[in-house]
């Protein structure tokens, strides 16, 4: 049954041999499982001032990376539209896996006018069920390939900002995962507006959720923040909501102007509102960054402060590039007594992967020995309690107090566990990359594993 899906993917090679090689169009966003993610941040670490924003998916830009560059946005063009299209397979063998897996991964972008963009990012991957941002159900017909789109939209882009509407998903940082939101759940409808005015820049969002409890949901955010060439502050406000019926109590959360904590206490209608604070500054050689998240704070002390905060500091000299951040979120951070108002979908997390009761220090170190050789090395400890996203005490109603402000951090029983990564790139040309990757952690035996990336 997997021949249908090779019948398409040679169908799409066709289409690609009709064209003729192209040069990098305008206006690609980058979504967030693309192989490209990395190489942003260490182009951001390495640059003397700020290079990309802090909501995404960004524009595609030219890297300083040659070889990913050439090699990850090697495009075709059709020879009578203005369609293009690139394509990679992957082809990955590891001793912890039996078999080989397959991916398939590109996009085809049609340019409608100089502004307007149609855009569809596609996987097609013989275990893709395996992935936290794949939502679907494996099929008779395919057994366990899967084939989905990560991102389909339509976007307007204008000199001081952009409209996007589609499916896909909106993430903020390139410095690794946000505790704000990540890009590592499964892709969902959304609209998205960014605006830039001086010195000033404007993000507003609506993103549906899938359905929890019987109960229809959505996500929503908005973002104010200073930009400077060297450093800038940001303001986040996002809520959860969940309804039956959309109404007048949910659309007072979707203006762009409405303030969420004044909506949720004088609007009546039950959400949960987190707030961000996020900033970016580079001094010589070093960038700095923070995101600081307040999911709950109760002002008469009688329930534990629902807290996140990350801080990093990248640094680029001759050895290569280094970045270096911890990762602290509080207990009961992004849960609710409602179990449609988590910050939780598909079962993947919305904010940090380390989960809430849980604080993290981690290490990288990235190097290119030549124009086609790379090396990343990652080191991380977490530290964990026993809470979880879908954790809630007994006797405690919606919007109560705890009884209690302070409680031991991570909470007991607490786990520690280690994770070390080391990877090696080599781009042999345009079209054919290798790599080996050894992966060690104190949760599972060690992993080998090889890969071999093609540019078709």
């Amino acid at each position: 049954m997997r021949h249908r899906y090779y019948k398409i993917l040679i169908a799409t090679l066709g289409i690609l041999q009709a064209g003729i090689a192209g040069e990098h169009p305008q206006r690609v966003l980058l979504n967030g499982q693309s192989p490209l993610k990395p190489y942003y941040m260490w182009e951001e670490i390495q640059a003397d001032q700020i290079q990309f924003p802090y909501i995404n998916p960004m524009l595609e830009r030219q890297l300083s990376f040659e070889a990913p560059a050439n090699f990850y946005q090697r495009w075709h063009a059709s020879k009578d539209i203005p369609l293009y299209f690139r394509l990679n397979s992957d082809s990955k063998y590891d001793n912890e896996n039996k078999g080989l897996r397959q991916v398939f991964y590109g996009t085809a972008l049609l340019r409608m006018t100089d502004q307007i963009t149609l855009q569809n990012d596609f996987e097609f991957d013989s275990d893709g069920s395996l992935d936290d941002h794949y939502r679907g159900k494996k099929t008779e017909a395919f057994g366990d390939w899967t084939g989905y789109l990560q991102q389909s939209s339509v976007s307007y882009t204008y000199d001081d900002g952009h409209i996007v509407v589609g499916r896909g998903n909106v993430f903020s940082s390139i410095m690794n995962s946000s505790i704000l939101i990540n890009p590592d759940f499964p892709p969902a409808e959304h609209v998205w507006w960014h605006h830039d005015i001086k010195k000033l820049s404007f993000d507003w969002v609506i993103k549906s959720l899938a359905t929890v409890n019987d109960a229809n949901r959505f996500l929503t955010f908005h973002r104010y923040a200073i930009e400077q060439p060297s450093w800038r502050l940001g303001f986040s406000e996002m809520v959860m909501v969940s309804y039956t019926t959309l109404a007048a109590p949910q659309f007072r959360y979707l203006m762009p102007a409405s303030f969420f904590y004044e909506t949720e206490v004088n609007g009546g209608y039950n959400a949960n509102v987190a707030w961000n604070f996020d900033f970016m500054a580079k001094y010589k050689d070093y960038t700095f960054m923070g995101e600081f998240l307040v999911d709950d704070y109760a002002l008469d002390g009688d329930t534990p402060p629902k807290l996140g905060l990350k801080l990093g500091m990248g640094h680029t000299g001759n050895y290569g590039n280094i970045y270096t951040e911890y990762v602290r979120i509080n207990r009961w951070t992004g849960n609710s007594f409602d179990l449609e108002l988590r910050y939780v979908e598909n079962d993947v997390l919305i904010g940090s992967p380390i989960g809430p009761d849980a604080h993290a220090l981690k290490f990288q170190i990235f190097r290119q020995f030549s124009e086609q050789l790379y090396s990343n090395v990652s080191l991380r400890w977490i530290e964990s309690g026993s809470g979880d996203i879908h954790e809630w005490p007994d006797g405690i109603g919606d919007s109560a107090d705890f009884g209690y402000g302070h409680e031991p951090f991570p909470s007991r029983p607490i786990n520690s566990s280690y994770e070390a990564n080391l990877t090696l790139d080599y781009f042999a040309n345009a079209r054919i990359n290798s790599a080996v990757s050894i992966d060690i952690s104190s949760s599972r035996p060690p992993q080998l594993s090889f890969q071999l990336r093609l540019a078709l």
